[in-house]
């Protein structure tokens, strides 16, 4: 945290020692090291999109049960998280493909950091990470237990549109606000029109816009402020996460 106050950065000493942590006691200290890092580099290129388990798969030279049985390691470990489908009553449909977001921003960035041949994942589907696990984390602070479970924070597809983020509150019982994460400066309206014509209703998570005018359908609010007002700063929670 002190380095990236200071720089903006991670050192590489704590790249390397999250890396050793993850390779040995997440996955298995016999598993090639290059098949990990494909892994990590492949979850990072569907970061923002369902996780297509059988090209995955192919990509790594796997079949699909051992790739399963290899994501299942790490969703265990809090590596990674699932998002789910929601059906229109906000329950997961677990016949569709899930988005698997890691469990740290950071991580995504992680086969990237250690063999920068692969590639760095955009801030934009970065800040999308960020505020999945905003959700997610405020769902087990209020309901200890929830990160593991399907369906405190879900996506939404009516239609051929896509929200990003909808579920239900964990302490209430209702819907909350649906989000859709676009990273944007300037014009941002068009943007909301997914959130406007396909529910009604919600927030957009933008890079630097602030709009929250009553009479708007659709609220633009910084993903950052959104994050912090979602999961503020404090203990950590039971997940681990």
């Amino acid at each position: 945290m002190s380095d990236f106050h200071r720089t903006g950065e991670v050192s590489t000493s704590f790249c390397e020692g999250l890396w050793d942590v993850i390779r040995g006691e997440a996955i298995n200290k016999n598993f090639p090291e290059a098949f990990v890092l494909g892994l990590f580099a492949g979850l990072a290129r569907r970061l923002s999109s369902t996780t297509n388990i059988a090209g995955l798969a192919d990509d790594l030279g796997l079949s699909r049960e051992a790739l399963a049985g290899r994501m299942d390691t790490l969703r265990r470990s809090f590596v990674i998280w699932p998002c789910y489908a929601a059906s229109s009553q906000l329950t997961p449909d677990l016949n569709r493909q899930a988005k698997m977001y890691f469990s740290d921003p950071l991580l995504s960035r992680l086969a990237h950091l250690i063999a920068p041949g692969h590639p760095d994942p955009d801030i934009t589907v970065r800040s999308e990470n960020g505020i999945a696990l905003a959700l997610a984390r405020n769902a087990e602070q209020i309901r200890p237990g929830s990160f593991r479970s399907e369906g405190s924070v879900m996506y939404f597809k009516p239609k051929r549109a896509e929200i990003d983020f909808v579920g239900i509150e964990p302490d209430t019982g209702v819907g909350f606000m649906p989000i859709e994460s676009k990273y944007i400066s300037g014009s941002w309206r068009r943007e909301a029109l997914t959130i406007s014509n396909s529910i009604g209703q919600g927030v957009l998570a933008t890079r630097d816009i602030l709009s929250v005018d009553d009479d708007d359908p659709v609220w633009a609010v910084p993903a950052c402020f959104l994050a912090y007002c979602v999961a503020p700063p404090g203990p950590a929670t039971g997940s681990g996460s």
